[in-house]
């Protein structure tokens, strides 16, 4: 933080005076945050929130985590919606929400800003078509053997035709 003005005592101009430490950026509260939060995290999960520190240093460079606010929310956003779907760009928001969070805590910044997140589309279910479902009871019909002391296709055919009725 800078002041500008005049010495109380001499009148002599003061043009900037550092008060307290500067506030990090983003890149060094998240290595903060994965030294204290992120100890037993699997490397897969490490991996997914260096990616998206990545991401948004490449957008908002060295900003202080004091001076993020929701604009630079929202042009760490808009890149990575250019060739990523709604799911993505939510997962990639989620580390830095966490990581903004943290540095609330430790009192580098007083909130985080507002993060919308991006709806998504619902997906419909994956379900077999009637044809597709008769094929596939055809085929179990087929089977040789047993199974718990039944006829295997017998038992195949009843256990699926028990999942199809009750919408599993």
């Amino acid at each position: 933080m800078c002041l500008s003005g005049a010495c109380w005592k001499c009148g002599t101009a003061v043009i900037c005076a550092a008060i307290g430490p500067a506030s990090p950026d983003l890149r060094e509260l998240a290595e903060r945050y994965f030294s204290v939060r992120l100890i037993c995290a699997s490397g897969d999960t490490l991996e997914n929130y260096r990616l998206a520190v990545k991401h948004w240093c490449q957008v908002n460079g060295d900003l202080p985590v004091d001076r993020v606010n929701e604009e630079a929310i929202a042009r760490f956003q808009q890149h990575l919606a250019a060739g990523r779907s709604p799911a993505s760009v939510n997962c990639y928001t989620r580390p830095i929400k966490a990581i903004l969070r943290f540095g609330v805590e430790q009192g580098l910044l007083a909130a985080v800003p507002k993060i919308r997140r991006i709806p998504e589309r619902k997906r419909s279910p994956l379900a077999f078509t009637i044809d597709e479902f008769s094929k596939v009871l055809a085929c179990v019909r087929e089977l040789k053997g047993t199974e718990g002391g039944y006829p295997e296709s017998a038992w195949w055919t009843a256990v699926l035709l028990t999942a199809w009725e009750s919408g599993l």
